[in-house]
């Protein structure tokens, strides 16, 4: 589509220009690890797709078309050593006098890695080493004829000041933290008559940071949400909903997969991620290009879609509930827990301020209205929450259901729970502390219960999304209780299915526990 407007616009493809940077890169450039060291690159498919266009489109002037590429894909598919041969073209083959090519990752490791692969890929080139002078010591290479340099640095150790660059190679993106320098290095190109800048990375966990703004912007013009015929997107990923075990998931992520990723690894990745669920984020991450929002996840996304299920009529049915009462602006939930034969069905309820959810729907990330009108989260009027609707929804719900207990944290909820709910309104509360022996037991059931698809849940979206973002704590004897210090966004409606779980055992046969293991409070 943009390629057609470009091309109204009075842009053209020149295939010559694309096939100048491939030339270059497959002839000069040469491999530096594993058993195909010494040996000239050979460009993957994918590469070459991006190469062709990047440099192929043209403005009516003869300089390229794209002044910005976003790059995604998951790790391990060949794109340090791609940009390690860019930063070589763009400092003594571009045209450009007095070029400056910086590569800028989140650490100094991370840094040195694409240096070094261009320093080995010149000292391996004759043609490159009679050219080029390579400075170790400094991570600078110098081109004396056209005055140019290449610099690799990170972002802890760049100077604020004083750059005019050509090429800006941001590698790793996801991870950066720091949007000063970005806005600087930035706006270093403005004088330089066809600058690049390239951002290539994997996803990463914070949304907070500049990594996932500058994804969601790729997003949108791959997508065609935002016209923007100078920005290259190209996205490797995985979808939402793709099975994260199939091969046919890791292709969508990892266009290399066969080449420079063997399948075996992804498959013995997979293996312990089954083993092991808290491994599930870091490979849905980092293997398949996914923002899930924390790199400990705790409880599988496969095993929570699992226990999805069809409710039975739960009218006059007992239940215990949890509550989980945020500070005064966030959301905040109680769930309802029915016992029923082996499992226990979760009915979640969300409140969030009505004023406030236009700008929570940016911080957090989710679509908090469209979840109001679709009745999965109740809006409660002002910019606070609303207490008073909370206590309404309670009293509604204890009306069609017989709640047994409502479990609550005394911080901050003494008001609506002891002195509201049990004093005035006559239900059943009890204080259940935050500690970790306290919830450690709980906890450790509910992931069982998880596991043994015995959590029955209806799907909540709100709920979905708190399951993916919750991490664990773990103290000396390896109890654990969700950490929200550390979890990446809103756990609350796991927190109030946990207290509410917890008096569900409590209140149930002591031969259930025989079989659950002993309780702690």
């Amino acid at each position: 589509m943009f390629d057609k407007i470009a091309t109204d616009q009075g842009y053209y493809f020149d295939a010559q220009a694309g096939d100048r940077v491939i030339e270059f890169v497959e002839k000069f450039c040469r491999q530096s690890k594993g058993q195909d060291a010494g040996k000239p690159l050979s460009l993957l498919p994918w590469q070459r797709d991006l190469l062709t266009r990047l440099y192929g489109w043209k403005r009516k002037d003869g300089t390229r078309r794209y002044r910005q590429a976003g790059i995604w894909i998951a790790k391990k598919n060949g794109k340090t050593t791609l940009m390690s041969a860019l930063a070589l073209y763009h400092l003594i083959a571009d045209g450009e006098q007095g070029a400056e090519v910086y590569v800028i990752a989140n650490d100094v490791q991370q840094a040195g890695i694409c240096y070094s692969e261009s320093a080995n890929m010149v000292e391996q080139s004759p043609m490159l080493a009679k050219r080029l002078d390579v400075r170790r010591s400094q991570k600078r290479i110098l081109h004396q004829g056209s005055k140019s340099l290449y610099r690799a640095m990170s972002s802890e150790k760049a100077g604020k000041h004083g750059y005019n660059a050509s090429l800006l190679i941001w590698d790793e993106v996801a991870f950066q933290p720091d949007r000063e320098l970005w806005d600087i290095l930035r706006y270093s190109t403005a004088f330089r008559k066809q600058p690049l800048i390239i951002t290539i990375s994997t996803a990463g966990y914070d949304k907070e940071g500049i990594g996932y703004e500058q994804y969601q912007y790729a997003k949108a013009v791959s997508t065609g949400k935002v016209q923007d015929i100078e920005f290259l997107p190209l996205i490797y990923e995985a979808e939402a909903g793709d099975d994260w075990t199939s091969p046919t998931t890791w292709a969508k992520a990892n266009p290399s997969l066969g080449r420079t990723i063997p399948l075996d690894d992804l498959q013995a990745a997979v293996e312990e991620a089954k083993a092991e669920p808290r491994r599930e984020g870091n490979f849905r991450t980092l293997r398949l290009n996914q923002w899930v929002g924390t790199s400990n996840q705790w409880l599988s996304t496969r095993d929570w879609d699992a226990c999805r299920a069809d409710f039975p009529n739960l009218d006059g049915a007992d239940c215990y509930c949890g509550i989980d009462l945020a500070r005064k602006h966030d959301l905040a939930a109680y769930v309802l827990v029915f016992p029923k034969g082996d499992d226990y069905y979760l009915l979640p309820r969300f409140f969030l301020p009505r004023e406030l959810a236009p700008l929570k729907e940016k911080v957090d990330h989710v679509p908090y209205l469209q979840w109001a009108r679709d009745g999965h989260v109740t809006l409660t009027d002002g910019n606070v929450i609303d207490y008073s609707f909370i206590r309404k929804a309670l009293l509604d719900d204890s009306a069609t259901f017989n709640i047994l207990e409502i479990g609550y944290d005394p911080a901050g909820a003494e008001q609506l729970c002891n002195q509201q709910l049990r004093m005035e309104d006559g239900l059943n509360t009890v204080e259940v502390r935050q500690g970790i022996l306290t919830m450690g037991n709980p906890t450790i059931q509910f992931e069982k219960l998880v596991k043994e698809r015995r959590i029955k849940h209806n799907g909540n979206p709100c709920m979905n999304w708190n399951a993916g973002n919750v991490t664990v704590r773990t103290d000396a004897n390896d109890n654990i209780m969700p950490d929200k210090k550390h979890s990446y966004s809103r756990i609350d409606g796991i927190m109030a299915a946990i207290i509410g779980l917890s008096r569900a055992l409590v209140g149930e046969d002591d031969n259930i526990y025989n079989t659950r293991g002993p309780l702690i409070f």
